[in-house]
């Protein structure tokens, strides 16, 4: 009787191994990559999107051999709920486990966007919306005039100008918060590794840098374009800047680029004119970069209150003292 009942354990024993041994097997074979699958894929999460739909696509899209597997997988690990939103890129095909830690690990692919210097709010806000980096444009645009910079030593609300000119590797759908801390956090990093004040008078300063870098084609003129401006503010003069007329047409009155400006456009009514209002807009115009920003905060020591573009498509200008001189050379330039 007892020879019997060890006999009986031992094949228990052994079949509970072969067991053991062949769900060992099975797991292993159900994590690895389908057959055929590409070194390299793309997969999306959205948000809000719960484990059993991600499974499914997972195993649909060819990434995955089982959706129970994988579920079960999460569940032991206790992951199942750790998921994140967002776009990823799995290369050098993962296995089902090494998938399950990426997406829960939130390591997305990233887009390069180039944000060029002087680019106003909405054209930032419509170029990362060709890249995917937010859903809406005027969402965006919504978020950056409430955004608040007290965090940052300025008393202001409002993010355009701070959203600093760069190249910025960033994932597909952000928040729009998540992209305007993104560029504005670079900009102060910027500024202060620069040395530049950030104190009482600092959004006046980078206001005028973004009239300098909209003015300026020659980097080595913007202390001078500078030097215009702070002594036109210094006589109490209109600062006259054709680049404040432009930013009403294009950026606030949503108008196309015109070829040239009309003595009507001068004319125009609105805070941002500086043809017809002293001192500095209310806001800044552009996004200035560190050329125009060290000019605003270190202009050229100069007489000058004028300055012309030259007509040798240098894109350089002539500086004056007088408007009888500014006016020869508009003419003769």
């Amino acid at each position: 009787m007892k020879r019997r009942v060890v006999i009986a354990l031992v094949a228990a024993g052994a079949f509970a191994a072969v067991l053991s041994i062949s769900v060992a097997i099975t797991a292993a074979v159900l994590n690895t990559p389908p057959r055929g699958v590409d070194d390299v894929r793309s997969f999306s999460v959205e948000s809000g999107e719960g484990l059993s739909s991600i499974a499914e696509r997972l195993k649909k899209e060819g990434l995955i051999r089982s959706t129970a597997f994988f579920k079960t997988a999460a569940t032991l690990s206790g992951t199942q709920y750790a998921v994140q939103k967002g776009d990823y890129l799995f290369e050098g095909r993962p296995s089902a486990c090494e998938i399950l830690s990426i997406l829960t690990s939130g390591k997305q692919s990233l887009t390069d966007v180039v944000i060029p210097e002087g680019f106003t709010v909405r054209q930032t806000a419509e170029t990362l919306f060709e890249n995917g980096i937010i859903d809406d444009q005027q969402s965006f645009l919504d978020a950056v005039a409430r955004f608040p910079l007290d965090d940052y030593g300025v008393e202001k609300t409002g993010a355009e100008g701070f959203l600093f000119p760069d190249t910025y590797a960033f994932q597909k759908r952000m928040e729009n918060e998540e992209v305007i801390s993104a560029m504005t956090d670079n900009f102060f990093s910027k500024v202060n590794k620069a040395g530049l004040p950030v104190g009482e008078r600092f959004y006046e300063g980078v206001v005028l840098a973004s009239i300098i870098e909209k003015e300026y084609q020659a980097e080595e003129e913007a202390p001078l374009i500078a030097s215009v401006f702070v002594n036109r503010l210094k006589k109490n003069m209109r600062l006259e800047s054709c680049a404040t007329v432009l930013y009403i047409l294009t950026d606030i009155q949503g108008k196309p680029h015109p070829n040239r400006l009309f003595y009507t456009d001068l004319e125009i009514e609105s805070p941002f004119n500086t043809y017809r209002n002293f001192g500095l807009p209310p806001a800044p115009i552009s996004n200035p970069g560190m050329v125009a920003l060290t000019a605003a905060f270190h202009p050229a020591q100069s007489e000058y209150l004028f300055f012309v573009v030259k007509n040798d498509g240098s894109g350089r200008h002539t500086f004056s003292k007088d408007f009888y001189t500014h006016n020869y050379y508009k003419r003769h330039n």
